[in-house]
């Protein structure tokens, strides 16, 4: 299956693979840096962590083509926040380091721009509104009659699609995300779309 509309050629079993090559790499990393002392155990447990915490989200959507319906819980416990947040940040951190390292050797430039497509991929999915709460922790819920949290959790999602219409340069998302926020009664705020990284 195509995992997202803007990278038609990687599926999520692809995503999936990437993903699991990332958690054993930084097991790797992590267990040497712990070692050295440049890293605190407690952080290289938290960031392999969540880079489970995307595998498990990946094996849970493509359970979920075989099992029409909602995809299974979450087993991990990492907010939908945290985990776009620390996607967000693995693509910022290549988009510093690769450029360097290309340049020396150090990766291949087809590999790294594989595996740069499939974390864009997955925050895609991610922003498509897999497993979305609002920062109140609830799910929005968009028609019919809603509490006062379903709606906070809806101007959430759609500030978060009017941020991701203006990187991505889609009117349509943007017409989408203003009509929405509009009807709750919210202002458009790009700036709503970045809080995850610091999570």
């Amino acid at each position: 299956m195509i995992a997202a509309r803007l990278f038609p050629h990687v599926s999520l079993v692809t995503i999936e693979r990437e993903v699991k090559r990332e958690f054993g790499h930084r097991r790797k990393l992590y267990a040497y840096k712990v070692d050295r002392g440049s890293m605190l155990a407690e952080v290289a447990d938290r960031e392999l962590a969540l880079a489970s915490a995307w595998g498990e989200d990946l094996a849970r959507m493509i359970a979920a083509l075989d099992q029409p319906g909602a995809p299974a819980p979450a087993g991990h416990g990492f907010s939908w926040h945290e985990r776009r947040g620390a996607v967000l940040r693995e693509l910022d951190l290549r988009d510093r380091l690769y450029p360097k390292w290309i340049a020396d050797g150090r990766v291949i430039e087809r590999d790294a721009a594989h595996q740069v497509a499939c974390l864009q991929c997955l925050l895609e999915l991610y922003e498509d509104g897999f497993d979305f709460t609002g920062f109140n922790g609830a799910r929005p819920k968009l028609v019919g009659t809603r509490t006062p949290e379903q709606v906070a959790a809806s101007v959430d999602f759609f500030q978060l699609q009017y941020g991701r219409s203006l990187r991505i340069k889609s009117p349509m998302l943007e017409a989408i995300a203003r009509k929405a926020l509009a009807t709750d009664g919210a202002e458009p705020d790009a700036v709503g779309e970045q809080k995850e990284m610091a999570l």
